[in-house]
Parts: structure tokens; C-alpha cells; sequence
């Protein structure tokens, strides 16, 4: 004996059924459809040197940039050859939308001058849209032959004088009647609070003169 259906079954046959037949059901997805991630690509006169196979193309894979997991943030590591480049990143493998100088949208051309081979991080973020660009493997210590690369400075010869640099308020407090400038309150009225480096702590120039032996 056939078991007769149960009524949530029964329910949905009739709300299916129709003269003549039944509807057709269409299911859709409770979850909202994964949006796809933005590409970035590096492009410029160095997409040749590192693999591409023509300058300025913004679909070379060789050139395109890899997303930091789930970041706005994109980068890769590059070998460059000694020269003189320009470079700036085109998204989605296309001119449509591209960033130069400054996270300028269809801004300047960003310029490259390496002295001798490189391996450079280019770096990418897709909410400021700034470029940057950094050495991963810098050599050891400078050598005779570094010389010829240094400019001139502006700086007349080096002399025996010494130069310090120093935060009055974080080097020495030398007296406490000045600590809250006169002010009365809580912190936020004097900004005074030496437990707390994002408010004053009390240092002052008599606190300096105290130290000038040490200084010395």
C-alpha cells in the first residue's frame, strides 16, 4: 500500500499545479554572487625586460600585480635590468582606468633609473592608489667604486662640530611649575600627562641646561 504524501508535500503539489500543467520553478541563490576581484598590472618601457612580450600592455601576466589575501593592497617582486624606465599600473588588463604619479588617476608616467640590475618590489593599493617601489636585495657595504655614483653635497667640508637634536619636552623636566603652562583641568584642558605619549610630559628648556654636562 502506497504511503499517501505528507502535507507539506501535498501543499506544495497544489501550490505548483495549474490548468494545464505546472509552473516552472525557478530557485535563486540566498547568497549574493561573489564579486570578482580588480586586477593591477604593471605596466611600462620595463614590461619587456621582465617578460612581456611588448611594452605598455596592460593584459602581460608576467607584469600583473598579486593581491595581499583579502586587502586592497597588490604587489609582486620583479628582476630589472640596468636603464632608464617609466611605469605606472592600468587595472582590470586595461587602459579604462590606469594610475600614475601621486595616485593620479590617468596620472604622469612614474620614472626608473637603475645604475646596474635590481630586484625591485612594485606595490600597489587600490583605495589611495599609490604606487611604490623598493630594492629587495640591496648589496653589502659601499665600495671604492660607489663613488663615482654619490653627487656632491650641498654641505660645505665636514668639520669637528657636533650636532644634536632633541625634544625639550620628552628630554628633561627641570622644574614642574610650568608643566601645565599656567592652565588649569584635566589633560585635555592643560595636555599635560607624562604617562601618555600622545600628550606633553613636561620637559622645558631648563630642563636641557641641567643636562649640558652630559650633552657635552
Amino acid at each position: 500500500m502506497a504511503r499517501p504524501p505528507s502535507l507539506s508535500a501535498a501543499a506544495a503539489a497544489i501550490a505548483l499545479a495549474v490548468v494545464g500543467g505546472l509552473v516552472p520553478v525557478t530557485l535563486a541563490t540566498s547568497a549574493q554572487g561573489a564579486v570578482v576581484p580588480r586586477t593591477a598590472t604593471l605596466v611600462g618601457s620595463l614590461q619587456s625586460e621582465v617578460g612581456c612580450p611588448a611594452d605598455w600592455a596592460p593584459d602581460c601576466a608576467d607584469s600583473e600585480l598579486t593581491r595581499e589575501g583579502d586587502s586592497t593592497a597588490y604587489s609582486r617582486e620583479l628582476d630589472v635590468p640596468a636603464g632608464t624606465y617609466e611605469f605606472k599600473v592600468a587595472i582590470d588588463k586595461a587602459w579604462t582606468e590606469s594610475y600614475g604619479a601621486d595616485g593620479a588617476k590617468g596620472g604622469a608616467n612614474i620614472p626608473l633609473v637603475l645604475q646596474g640590475p635590481a630586484r625591485l618590489k612594485f606595490s600597489y593599493d587600490d583605495v589611495t592608489h599609490k604606487i611604490g617601489v623598493a630594492p629587495t636585495d640591496l648589496p653589502g657595504q659601499a665600495t671604492a667604486a660607489d663613488k663615482a655614483l654619490a653627487g656632491s653635497s650641498l654641505r660645505s667640508s665636514l668639520t669637528r662640530e657636533q650636532f644634536y637634536f632633541l625634544m625639550s619636552d620628552r628630554f628633561a623636566n627641570g622644574s614642574t611649575a610650568n608643566d601645565q603652562g599656567g592652565l588649569t583641568g584635566s589633560r585635555l584642558e592643560t595636555g599635560f600627562d607624562p604617562t601618555d605619549k600622545c600628550f606633553y610630559h613636561g620637559g622645558d628648556l631648563a630642563g636641557v641646561t641641567t643636562k649640558l654636562d652630559y650633552i657635552k
